[in-house]
């Protein structure tokens, strides 16, 4: 929403059925920026930096005609109404160091490690410290529903052999979950039941890739009610082998079924920087209403050494309303240096963004791995204005205070086993934007003195961008989970956050007392600064975990996943744990197994609501804190009285069926979830 306060007009519309628009007002406030530091007094102090291994506008609508059987009346520059389309919207560093490759994509196959000496801390200087501890609330819900989906085995049935490590993401829709791992992708109905199950491979197809692919990924789109997918491919045969090749994946659903048509694009993601070709790895991927945002951490192939060059960043035009990708059309991409104009081009996410954006932004970048003047570290933020049109990049820091001691990272213990489990980096590993905060996730070593200092920490940072040019630091805290056992490390987090400002953090979770697992935390507002629930479980590890292929790490992660069920609010997770050993081969027999899990906490809210394949028969709300969106099978029954009920906006497309008998009101509120 714009920064001034804004009051819509009230409006009537008389067609087959009500639609009652109702006052609706929003306003922002200021915060206090946030402390400003010389860009070359941060540096990364992430000593174990991994490289992970592997636009044209929206088309015009069409005039307003009435559909058969209903009245039109016009109500300019407030409701569109074109062919069962019907719309309610307001008026009007350096010294990065090296980064390593994470995934080991080729099965019994590993890349080395670069690690070099722990960089030199710049002259120490002063900061705020943020609260990061506190009381621990009462549990989070339990889970109402869980299920499992891809295991060691299984993905290797797929393929033909076996990979690591799993790299597990999913993502909600209104009636199927997808999920992926490194190189499977499986559906399933939220019941549970499986209906998809593939290798990426067999997915792309269309594409024809030439390896297994790697680091995969997916979200749903809630503003298009689709489910997007990307994977990456690289072909590095070393000096006198076959073509160099780096490739970016991408394929849209065509709605929100995933079994239905799905449209792909290969991207050609081998880039010329300087005078020497580079690879992606390691994507972050996220969306807003008009694109869809990847960016890859860059290394030339091995016969230039591998080295590390930056971030780069694709900006994918989603081209609805005309012949662009969403439609199966041409895509229009461009790539991007987010960091050209300055800053510390380390391992970057872009936020996911819910609801009405700022005026002009597409999306932020997120990063963290360590960036530290010498006593304070901070999160370094590039605001994305125009993306589609005349893109700009605005850089910035965050101070979040002295967090973390940079003496190690280490690896967390298991039960059953001398071999810890490999925990990563301090990467920033998933953001989200909502109604003016901007949530990241990454995982830290909390320096001494600090509760579980020492040993890893899922850490989660609250940002406020009211101030677009003063973002700061609303809120932080570390995730101990030693209410899962003593001395438990915490990491590979995920985030998601609802309408109402409910919060899950999905995370992995080992101690010398259990074996790894899957776990989740929530945070509500009403809870304590710097405080989340206690740990929730959504699968215990049943065994210990080791296997590494030869290579010098027992790879984990390299991330789990978090969404937001768009039909309700609701909380969805997927991570992996340790499944019962079996499957020997090298002399090692740990497996890694995957799973869903959901829950609601009172009063859940979605920021976007999308409605999809759904009848409703009886008199219910349906409410959601920016907008609601119909797709396909929405039917309204005799006898039913449903209020859709959105503060921005509410869109009706194709598909739409009102019975004789039924009553659907539409109402634009300032406070829609209460």
């Amino acid at each position: 929403m714009p920064a001034q306060a804004k009051t819509l007009e009230v409006a009537v519309i008389s067609l087959i059925f009500g639609i009652a628009l109702t006052a609706c007002t929003s306003s922002t406030g200021s915060v206090n920026p946030s402390k400003t530091v010389p860009e070359n007094e941060l540096e990364a102090k992430s000593r174990l930096f991994k490289p992970m291994m592997w636009p044209q506008p929206e088309g015009e609508l069409p005039p307003a005609v009435a559909p058969e059987g209903l009245t039109l009346i016009e109500v300019p520059s407030f409701v569109e109404m074109p062919p069962a389309f019907y719309e309610v919207r307001p008026l009007g560093p350096e010294a990065i160091g090296p980064i390593r490759v994470m995934d080991v994509t080729y099965p019994k196959a590993a890349l080395p490690d670069s690690r070099p000496p722990e960089p030199v801390p710049v002259q120490p200087k002063t900061g705020p410290v943020l609260t990061t501890t506190g009381p621990v609330p009462l549990a989070p819900p339990a889970m109402t529903n869980s299920f499992g989906s891809t295991n060691f085995d299984d993905n290797g049935t797929n393929t033909g052999f076996y990979f690591i490590p799993a790299d597990p993401i999913g993502a909600s829709g209104p009636n199927h979950v997808v999920d992926v791992v490194n190189v499977s992708i499986r559906f399933h109905t939220k019941a549970g039941a499986q209906v998809f199950n593939s290798s990426l491979k067999n997915f792309f197809a269309p594409l024809a890739p030439t390896t297994f692919t790697f680091d995969p990924k997916v979200v749903f789109d809630q503003y298009a009610g689709r489910f997007v997918v990307t994977t990456l491919e690289v072909e590095d045969d070393g000096a006198g082998g076959d073509p160099e090749a780096s490739r970016i994946l991408v394929a849209v659903s065509d709605d929100a079924d995933p079994l239905g048509t799905w449209y792909m694009l290969a991207i050609n993601s081998k880039t010329l920087i300087g005078s020497v070709d580079h690879w992606a790895d390691y994507p972050g991927f996220a969306i807003d209403e008009e694109a869809v945002y990847i960016n890859c951490n860059m290394f030339t192939f091995s016969e230039n050494g591998g080295g590390y060059a930056g971030v780069r960043l694709w900006v994918i035009d989603k081209g609805i309303g005309g012949n662009g990708f969403y439609n199966g059309g041409t895509a229009m991409v461009n790539i991007f240096d987010p960091y050209a104009g300055g800053g510390s081009g380390t391992t970057t996410q872009p936020a996911h963004v819910f609801g009405s954006g700022p005026s002009g932004v597409g999306t932020f970048l997120v990063s963290y791995s360590g960036l530290s003047d010498g006593t304070d570290e901070y999160i370094q933020i590039v605001r994305i204005d125009s993306p589609l049109t005349s893109p700009t990049f605005s850089q910035q820091y965050v101070n979040i205070g002295n967090i973390e001691d940079f003496s190690s990272f280490p690896d967390a213990p298991q039960l059953g086993s001398a071999v810890g489990v490999d925990t990563s980096d301090r990467r920033a590993l998933q953001a989200v934007w909502v109604e003016n905060s901007l949530w990241m996730v990454t995982t830290i070593v909390p320096k001494a003195g600090d509760a579980d200092a020492g040993e890893t920490a899922a850490y989660w940072v609250k940002l406020d961008t009211t101030t677009l040019g003063a973002i700061s630091a609303a809120d932080q805290g570390a995730i101990l989970g030693d209410d899962i056992a003593t001395d438990t490390f915490t990491f590979y987090p995920s985030v998601a956050v609802n309408g109402a400002g409910q919060v899950v953090i999905g995370y992995s979770a080992s101690a010398a007392s259990i074996y790894p697992g899957s776990y989740y935390t929530t945070r509500v507002p009403a809870d304590a600064a710097g405080t989340t629930s206690g740990s929730g479980t959504l699968t215990v590890g049943t065994d210990f975990y080791v296997r590494t292929f030869g290579g010098p790490d027992n790879r984990w992660g390299d991330y789990s996943g978090a969404s937001i069920d768009p039909t309700n609010g609701c909380m969805w997770v997927f991570n992996k744990y340790a499944m019962a050993r079996g499957t020997s081969s090298g002399g090692e027999d740990g497996r890694w197994a995957t799973s869903h899990g959901t829950f609601c906490i009172s009063g859940a809210c979605p920021a976007d609501m999308f409605l999809a394949g759904i009848t409703f028969t009886a008199t219910e709300t349906r409410g959601a804190a920016s907008r609601i969106t119909t797709g396909k099978n929405v039917t309204f029954n005799s006898g039913s009285n449903v209020t859709l009920r959105a503060k921005d906006k509410i869109i009706i497309r194709n598909g739409f069926a009102l019975n004789s008998g039924a009553a659907l009101t539409v109402e634009l509120s300032a406070e829609p979830c209460q």
